[in-house]
């Protein structure tokens, strides 16, 4: 299976496969896409924020008697950024599958240090303040941890079967996976890519974790990062042209405003259809919107604006890991104001932004090695070109991958 996962993983392996020429290299179009990813790390990140922000029972979105304001929260909290998780997924699968020929082990080794460790510290530090808050009466908008099981614990700690006490994290544990499960996940790429996405597909609408006794969970808490993880590692293996769909705008753009639209009116009226038709009608809109936000990002990419959040890209991760405790402190901080929920809601991921960013930068400036260690060994200042891009698997040059053989199905 390792070296199953050798010759898959190749760029120029499945070209010799399939007996035909590499076709030329698009060097202009592949910085082009390397920046829309660079890119849309970071505003999908922010989108991300958004739906964390905290609420409390009176500004709860979900109420019955909400507000014009509240329709707001909801078309963004569940609609339109929910593009986060699926185009972050597709990503991942898509850069693995392009990186080259590195082994089994060395991968397994190299995101050991890029998504676990970052995983663990930041679980552990959010705990520690949590735990802390909490001792001197404050924290009350996470589980009282002095009051929790055992299992309870080693859920807030490690995110064994539920999503950790800072639980935007649940992303990494659910990738870790998906980079241990590559070499099945490539093989089938390769040899029955239909096969293996209606398996993926299945998993993830039957919701497979509440078949189970309670207090158990299958290893994903997210079925579906797997199933985009594969799509997009299919989707690279087999020559796809990333950009065909960048001419159809207008789509895009009613795409992202009417599957909003859709995704919120399933979350709130949809409670009295089967399992699986929820899950099958929510995946169907996640995929209709990020396919939606991955064409529009390429008029962004073009831009200067585009640029600039691209080369800025390498500050996303710091802010995926701790955008969730901090937005939960200023929610605190907010709570001893008469500052307006809607004032707050409007100003708390700017306010985080502008916070959390010169932190970043103050860490890397006196701390260097604690902070490279705290993101993974991730090179402070990486950009979408050069060596700091390698470094954190994104090629600076995107192989132009003849097309695979058809599969058996």
């Amino acid at each position: 299976m390792v070296d199953s996962w050798k010759a898959s993983g190749s760029s120029q392996t499945p070209a010799s496969q399939a007996g035909t020429p590499r076709p030329p290299r698009h060097a202009t179009g592949d910085r082009l896409v390397s920046t829309r990813i660079e890119m849309l790390r970071l505003l999908l990140i922010i989108g991300i924020m958004v739906i964390h922000i905290p609420f409390g029972q009176e500004d709860n979105p979900y109420r019955a008697d909400r507000s014009g304001f509240d329709w707001l929260v909801l078309y963004l909290r569940e609609g339109f950024f929910r593009a986060g998780v699926p185009c972050l997924s597709v990503i991942s699968g898509w850069l693995l599958a392009r990186g080259g020929g590195r082994g089994y082990a060395a991968l397994v080794s190299k995101k050991s240090r890029t998504l676990m460790i970052p995983y663990l510290a930041f679980s552990l530090a959010t705990f520690a303040m949590v735990f802390g808050l909490q001792a001197v009466g404050m924290g009350t908008h996470w589980k009282p941890i002095a009051a929790a099981g055992n299992l309870e614990l080693a859920n807030m700690l490690f995110g064994l079967t539920e999503p950790p006490i800072n639980i935007a994290l649940y992303f990494l544990r659910d990738m870790m996976l998906c980079v241990l499960l590559s070499p099945i996940l490539l093989w089938a790429a390769v040899t029955w890519p239909r096969a293996g996405l209606a398996l993926l597909l299945g998993f993830a609408l039957t919701e497979p974790a509440g078949l189970l006794p309670e207090g158990l969970a299958l290893l994903f808490i997210r079925p579906d990062i797997l199933l985009f993880f594969y799509a997009g590692l299919a989707m690279a293996l087999r020559g796809w042209d990333v950009t065909r769909w960048d001419r159809h705008f207008g789509a895009a753009l009613l795409g992202c405003l009417f599957g909003a639209v859709a995704t919120v009116a399933l979350r709130l009226y949809g409670t009295e259809l089967p399992v699986p038709v929820t899950q099958g009608l929510a995946l169907g809109l996640k995929l209709a919107i990020s396919l939606s936000v991955w064409i529009l990002s390429a008029r962004l990419a073009a831009t200067a604006a585009g640029r600039a959040i691209a080369r800025n890209g390498d500050k996303a991760f710091w802010l995926f890991c701790t955008h969730v405790p901090f937005l939960r402190l200023l929610f605190m901080v907010w709570g001893l104001t008469a500052i307006p929920y809607e004032a707050f809601y409007l100003l708390v991921v700017p306010v985080a932004l502008v916070m959390l960013l010169p932190a970043l930068s103050l860490m890397q400036a006196l701390l260097p090695g604690l902070t490279a260690f705290l993101l993974g060994t991730r090179s402070a200042g990486r950009r979408a070109t050069g060596q700091g891009a390698t470094d954190a698997g994104l090629p600076t040059e995107f192989p132009g991958g003849a097309p695979l053989r058809q599969g058996r199905n």
